[in-house]
């Protein structure tokens, strides 16, 4: 039985690393979808099929590497690949705005930069070593040691494919990178997608103002005014079954995404949603059902909100604006609504929801403690709750 080489230890290491890549994007890639959208520029189509593409290589290269096929070729394939992976990372490290990297860094850190630039240096060392390994420094002389001791050639030893030694030193790297992952794991993957959340929050944000430049300062708002029941359209489509605040508050990104604010849609629908509206429902593609929802106090007056039921509250539903609101910093307009789906078997997760508030801004909001600031109405036509009915509306404050 003969010992392993450096190279078989580089070969073997490297490929377990990339296989438990692959799977953790297999399981997640939101990441690395939201983060090759931001620094690309390229739509949700290219985003995701670049990140099907990322998650193949990362698999070939893993198993080829851990089964000994045309070792050197490949550690230069690995190489390059780790080097290029290393470049996109210390982009998104240099970029505040940046959203989550998607990488190994997650499972270190919690902060976006700090785990782009852990992932690109641990890239970058890779990349140093696959290409050492190619090289052959360390292992040549232990080869012309072993093949003097009557081991035979090189390529007679490649012949006999995987030993017992390389076999062990497998399972034993895979059993480390996991001990060390999996406590880490669901809180680094929770910290992810809230951090890619809160940007998601802030990017909606901005373009509700963009979209309010071209529209009197208002809130997007497509309902009929004055009427609950009454039809609600954009462009040509009219929305089945009416409903004043919730047809306004699943659609209302209709209005602002692409054209004020261009994020996939992968990110902003819940999952399926878009072969239901276009396959099965036969919808226009332009409509979006966003999981990211709209205040309801952005589609009434504040009085509508008041604690004590106006006469007549039909004649307060209308397009507000943004003048409106009296404390922007503590005003909740746009809530993740799938924050609470996702982390359904997570209790001490799923009560702090990702909020983006009326100046930018956006952060969790503790939906836990619905006494916190002035609290919530009861209006007609609405079911109460925080941030969507927040008492006074827009000219109220949840925080």
């Amino acid at each position: 039985m003969r010992l392993p080489t450096f190279q078989t230890c580089v070969r073997i290491g490297v490929g377990a690393v990339l296989l438990y890549a692959a799977g953790r994007k297999v399981i997640d890639s939101t990441g690395l979808h939201f983060a090759l959208s931001y620094v690309l520029g390229t739509g949700e189509a290219l985003s995701h099929g670049l990140c099907v593409a990322t998650i193949f290589v990362e698999a070939l290269v893993g198993f080829v590497l851990v089964f000994g096929l045309r070792p050197r070729i490949t550690l230069l394939v690995a190489a390059l690949l780790f080097a290029a992976f290393g470049a996109f990372l210390l982009r998104l490290g240099l970029d505040p705005s940046a959203p989550g990297c998607g990488c190994l860094g997650e499972v270190f850190a919690a902060t976006r930069q700090t785990q782009a630039y852990i992932g690109a240096v641990f890239d970058g060392s890779v990349a140093l070593l696959c290409w050492s390994a190619r090289a052959g420094a360390y292992s040549a002389p232990t080869a012309r040691a072993s093949e003097a001791a009557g081991g035979g050639t090189l390529a007679a030893q490649a012949r006999r494919g995987f030993t017992l030694i390389e076999l062990m030193v497998a399972i034993v790297i895979l059993a480390v990178l996991l001990a060390l992952s999996l406590p880490a794991l669901m809180p680094s993957r929770q910290a992810a997608r809230q951090a890619v959340s809160l940007a998601l929050c802030r990017d909606l944000a901005a373009g509700t103002f963009a979209y309010g430049t071209d529209f009197r300062e208002n809130f997007p708002f497509f309902a009929t005014p004055g009427d609950p029941n009454g039809p609600a359209r954009i462009r040509d489509f009219e929305f089945p079954g009416g409903g004043y605040f919730g047809v306004q508050a699943w659609h209302w990104a209709s209005l602002v995404v692409p054209d004020y604010c261009d994020v996939p849609l992968s990110a902003l629908e819940p999952e399926g949603v878009r072969n239901l509206l276009e396959n099965e429902m036969g919808w226009p593609s332009y409509i979006i059902r966003s999981g990211y929802f709209l205040s309801r106090t952005t589609f009434a007056d504040p009085k509508f909100f008041s604690l004590q039921t106006p006469e007549n509250p039909a004649q307060f539903l209308r397009a507000q604006a943004w003048r409106t609101l009296a404390h922007p910093s503590r005003k909740g307009i746009i809530t993740d609504r799938m924050w609470r789906s996702w982390n359904r078997t997570r209790s001490h997760l799923r009560h702090v929801v990702p909020v983006a508030f009326g100046d930018g801004s956006a952060r969790g909001f503790d939906f836990s403690a619905p006494t916190r600031g002035t609290g919530f109405s009861s209006p007609p036509f609405i079911i109460s709750s925080p941030i969507e009915t927040t008492v006074d509306g827009l000219a109220g404050a949840d925080e």
